[in-house]
């Protein structure tokens, strides 16, 4: 009867199966089901390793975001996102935790990690608790190393790295503190005797950064390159800045990535960075400054990961910048004129931003202040002639220390200039080449070859 009138109202058919189904079946009430992000995984699990070890965590919800803690701490999202496999170099706690948006948290993943370092006889690298007498193949009669925990060149300091006789604890020379390789091909930081573990879009700013110039937030991040199956705890490191005039480029550009692991099969960790460009509504002498702002924020980064479980195994005392084009301005604006520094971007403010070498790859015109205080040695790669789209830059390649280039203001001495009367070590090397052959073969391997060799007399080996 009621369906009839129903019908006769004119109300469509949905209407009326819906009403029917009420009138003969009552409301029916559900509860929705619980969605949890599921507990992510940690591999390997755990346990006691005789060197260090990688670690992968995984997540079986699609889309869900990892946090992790490696000092025991319970993971939130305030903690290290995870982007990719880790290396603990010591002892450590991993807890982990998944989240995504609509679904509760996951319950907290655990795995304890012992590393007990051991020698390897044969690697080609004396190590801790190697000796001639133990190990001779990996330390040559006649050249102590530096971790046998003995005052050889009796100068009442012992090993590395309270002996400066002593560039690591790898050194197999304790005697001669003007080079510790003593196996032609299998100097560490010279020859490439590792392969490459890569981990990339590490994020490095502690939150979202506005990007003056498009009026969007970026959230920054670099790659890292590290040298695999190395027992060294702590590394020096490259860090270095793509080219494109401050309007292009990226981190995996191919200069950029090639400079990350070359470095890092030297026993390095290599570092390539993105950060913030501008358009071309900009003048271009207001382009660079956020790039150099981004480049403090890379290396406090650095420090502060390596006093929160160093899962990258660098030495924060050794970190060395370098670019190419705008990069190279960057990392010279960043090395000589910091007084600036951390400008807008304060991610993990109040870790240092000093830097220990610098090299650049045809770096256009800059300006700036340099401070007396700042003494990194600066190794630079030039092209003859260049033009940066405003005029030609001549670098007079025949006398490399009147370069123009990098002036102190409208008018003032160029950097090679600063530098020399500040008596801060420098040199120059100057090619034939146009700007981008800079970054083509065989200038590349070249310029690879040098500042391998640069760094290596000038910081590493003075240590």
């Amino acid at each position: 009867m009621f369906a009839k009138l129903i019908q006769k109202l004119s109300v469509g058919k949905w209407l009326f199966f819906i009403l029917s189904a009420l009138m003969l079946c009552g409301p029916v009430w559900a509860e929705l089901p619980v969605k949890k992000v599921a507990t992510p995984i940690i591999a390997p699990n755990g346990g006691t390793f005789n060197a260090a070890v990688q670690v992968t965590i995984i997540s079986s919800t699609l889309g869900a975001t990892i946090y992790y803690t490696t000092d025991g701490s319970n993971p939130e999202k305030s903690s290290w996102i995870y982007s990719g496999p880790f290396i603990l170099n010591s002892s450590a706690t991993v807890k982990a935790k998944a989240y995504k948006q609509d679904f509760y948290a996951s319950n907290i993943a655990e795995a304890s990690f012992t590393i007990n370092r051991k020698s390897v006889c044969g690697n080609g690298i004396c190590e801790l608790g190697e000796s001639n007498a133990t190990c001779p193949q990996d330390c040559p009669s006649g050249k102590p190393a530096c971790s046998d925990g003995i005052d050889n060149d009796a100068d009442n300091k012992t090993d590395y790295p309270q002996d400066p006789g002593c560039l690591s604890q790898e050194d197999r020379d304790e005697n001669d503190s003007s080079s510790s390789c003593t196996i032609p091909g299998k100097c560490r930081y010279l020859d490439p005797i590792f392969s490459v573990i890569k981990t990339k879009d590490v994020v490095y700013t502690e939150q979202p950064i506005l990007n003056p110039f498009t009026g969007e937030m970026e959230t920054l991040e670099l790659d890292v390159c590290l040298p695999k199956g190395d027992l060294l705890a702590r590394r020096p490191v490259m860090i270095y800045g793509h080219g494109g005039k401050f309007l292009n480029g990226s981190k995996a550009d191919a200069d950029a990535q090639y400079f990350c692991a070359e470095y890092a099969k030297r026993g390095y960790v290599g570092i390539s960075y993105n950060y913030r460009l501008a358009n071309t509504s900009v003048p271009a002498q207001d382009r660079g400054w956020p790039a150099v702002y981004d480049l403090g924020a890379v290396v406090r980064f650095l420090r502060h990961d390596a006093t929160n479980g160093n899962r990258f195994g660098i030495d924060p005392d050794h970190l060395f910048v370098a670019g190419f084009s705008a990069g190279s301005l960057t990392a010279m604006r960043f090395a000589y004129v910091n007084d600036t520094l951390p400008g807008d971007n304060l991610s993990w403010f109040g870790y240092p931003n000093d830097v220990n070498d610098v090299f650049g790859l045809d770096s256009p015109p800059g300006g700036g202040k340099v401070e007396p205080d700042s003494i990194a040695p600066l190794k630079l790669f030039l092209s003859e002639s260049v033009d940066q789209g405003v005029t030609p830059v001549s670098y007079q390649c025949n006398l490399p220390d009147s370069a123009e280039m990098f002036l102190i203001g409208p008018a003032g001495p160029s950097l090679i200039d600063a530098l020399t009367t500040l008596e801060i070590t420098h040199d120059t090397t100057c090619f034939h080449a146009t700007h981008t052959d800079l970054v083509e073969s065989p200038q590349i391997e070249q310029i690879l070859s040098e500042s391998l060799q640069f760094l290596y007399d000038n910081v590493l080996n003075k240590i």
